[in-house]
């Protein structure tokens, strides 16, 4: 959220109690994004998907259309186009924490590349629902 603090808005705790681990006893401080059990599941999910693509990579024709669709979804969560490069800074860096001296450039070029085509399919699927509900809106 250093990066973009706006974001924090996209994270209220109805959200984040969707992704917390329910086996915990802790319940979600409103005012502690940075401690959240449910972001941190959510980011995992994050990266998850991010390798899910990766593996998805040898059959493009399941893969592009299930981005595709999930970019759709994006739209109802009030997400800006702009926080998909974001969130690309933060996974790097999430990445170059994580990994410390086993992180590589390598690394961060093949998960930026994966990043950039997620993004970039996810994207054209979000800008067609915005465009949807745009038209619908102005009849």
């Amino acid at each position: 959220f250093e990066l973009e603090p706006e974001a924090k808005e996209l994270f209220p705790v109805s959200v984040r109690m969707r992704y917390r681990d329910w086996a915990s006893d802790g319940n979600e401080d409103e005012s502690d994004l940075y401690n959240s059990g449910g972001m941190r599941k959510l980011w995992a999910k994050v990266i998850d998907a991010i390798g899910s693509a990766v593996a998805g990579l040898h059959d493009v024709t399941k893969l592009v259309p299930m981005l595709h669709q999930l970019g759709m979804r994006h739209v109802g969560y009030g997400l800006k186009p702009e926080y998909f490069q974001v969130a690309e800074k933060v996974m790097v860096m999430v990445l170059k924490e994580g990994l410390g001296d086993q992180f590589t450039t390598e690394i961060e070029n093949a998960w930026v590349m994966v990043y950039g085509f997620m993004s970039a399919t996810m994207l054209a699927g979000y800008n067609e629902m915005r465009a949807k509900i745009q038209a619908s809106q102005s009849k």
